[in-house]
C-alpha cells in the first residue's frame, strides 16, 4: 500500500465514522465540529474567571450537583479546533466522584457545581493548560482553549454518618430507617424494606442505658418499634408469606392499644388468618376487634364484610 493511500484512507476514518451510540448518546460523525456555530444557538452565562457555559437543556427545578456526591456523567472533550479529545473512550457513560482528590479533575468539578442533575451544557474554557507534549528544561505550560460538553445522568448522595452520642440524632437515626424503609417499600422491594425495618429494631434494642429510665425515649422508642413490626407485616403480607406477618402481629396488637396501629394490626391478622384458612383464629380476632377496640362507620363496614366473607369459606371442606 502506497503511502499516498495510506493517507487517504487515515482522511477518511476521521471524516465518515459510523454512529455509535451509548445510553441514547450519539457519538458525532465526524471528529470535528464548529464550536463557534455550535455555541451561539445558546446563550452565554460566565462561571467564572475565563469559563463559560452554554445550556444545552435546562432543568431549574432538579436538584443542585453537592460537592460531596457521586455522579453518573457523560464528558465529551474538544479543543480549540473542535477536535474530539477523548475519542479512544467515546462520550460513555462515567461514574465521577465529587471528593475526588486528583487535582486535574477540579475544573470538571467546577463545571459540574454549576448544573443540575439531567442538564447537558457546554463549557469553553480559555485558561486551560496541559503540558507540551515535547519536555523541555523550564518544562513550559501552554495555554489553550478547552470545549466540555457534559451531561449529568444521576446523582448519589453520601450521606454523613450522624453523631449517634446524642438524644436528638438517636432520634433522627429513627426517621432515618423509617424513611429508607418506606422508600424500599413504595419501590415494591418488599425484602430489602424488612431488612431496613429490621435494622432499626436492632438499633433500638441496643440503646444507651443511660437513657432507659428517659420517659421521653421510651414513648419514641414504643412508638418505632411498633410501627418497624407493622410496616414488616405488611411487607410479608405482600410476599405471602401469612405466617411470618401472623408471628410479627400477635406480638404487637396487645401494645397497640387505642393507637393508630390497634385496627391496622387487627385488619391486617384477619386477611392472614383467611388466606392461610385458619377460620376459627380470623373469627375470634374479629369478634376481639369489635369488643375491644371503638371503630367508627367505615371501620365497622370493614370488618362486617370481613366477616361475612370467612364465613361461608368456613363452611367449605378442604
Amino acid at each position: 500500500m502506497s503511502q499516498e493511500v495510506q493517507k487517504e484512507e487515515e482522511k477518511e476514518n476521521q471524516t465518515t465514522a459510523a454512529y455509535k451510540v451509548y445510553e441514547n448518546v450519539i457519538i458525532f460523525k465526524n471528529l470535528q465540529i464548529n464550536m463557534d456555530e455550535t455555541l451561539e444557538k445558546y446563550q452565554e452565562e460566565q462561571i467564572g474567571p475565563h469559563i463559560f457555559k452554554y445550556n444545552v437543556i435546562s432543568q431549574p427545578d432538579n436538584e443542585q450537583i453537592e460537592d460531596d456526591s457521586k455522579l453518573k456523567i457523560f464528558c465529551e472533550e474538544r479543543d480549540f479546533n473542535g477536535f474530539l479529545q477523548n475519542k479512544d473512550r467515546q462520550v460513555q457513560l462515567n461514574r465521577f466522584s465529587m471528593k475526588s482528590p486528583k487535582p486535574e479533575l477540579s475544573v470538571i468539578k467546577k463545571l459540574l457545581l454549576s448544573m443540575r442533575v439531567g442538564e447537558e451544557s457546554w463549557f469553553k474554557i480559555s485558561n486551560f493548560q496541559i503540558q507540551n507534549e515535547v519536555s523541555n528544561e523550564n518544562d513550559k505550560q501552554t495555554t489553550v482553549i478547552r470545549y466540555f460538553k457534559i451531561k449529568v445522568v444521576e446523582q448519589q448522595l453520601i450521606e454523613k454518618p450522624l453523631d449517634l452520642t446524642t438524644l436528638e440524632n438517636r432520634f433522627l437515626q429513627f426517621e432515618k430507617f423509617r424513611k429508607d424503609g418506606n422508600k424500599l417499600f413504595n419501590n415494591s422491594q418488599f425484602e430489602n424494606a424488612i431488612k431496613k425495618y429490621q435494622k432499626g429494631i436492632n438499633f433500638m434494642e441496643a440503646w444507651p442505658k443511660i437513657h432507659e429510665q428517659d420517659p421521653q425515649v421510651q414513648q419514641k422508642k414504643k412508638y418505632y418499634y411498633q410501627l418497624f413490626c407493622s410496616n414488616m407485616a405488611q411487607s410479608y403480607i405482600l410476599l405471602k408469606e401469612y405466617e411470618k406477618a401472623i408471628m410479627i402481629l400477635e406480638d404487637i396488637i396487645p401494645q397497640c392499644r387505642g393507637n393508630e396501629f390497634e385496627i391496622k394490626s387487627y385488619y391486617r391478622i384477619i386477611v392472614c388468618y383467611m388466606k392461610t384458612r385458619d377460620f376459627d383464629k380470623a373469627e375470634r380476632y374479629l369478634r376481639e376487634v369489635k369488643h375491644v377496640c371503638q371503630l367508627d362507620m367505615d371501620q365497622s363496614q370493614l370488618f362486617n364484610w370481613l366477616e361475612n366473607e370467612c364465613k361461608p369459606l368456613k363452611k367449605v371442606k378442604i
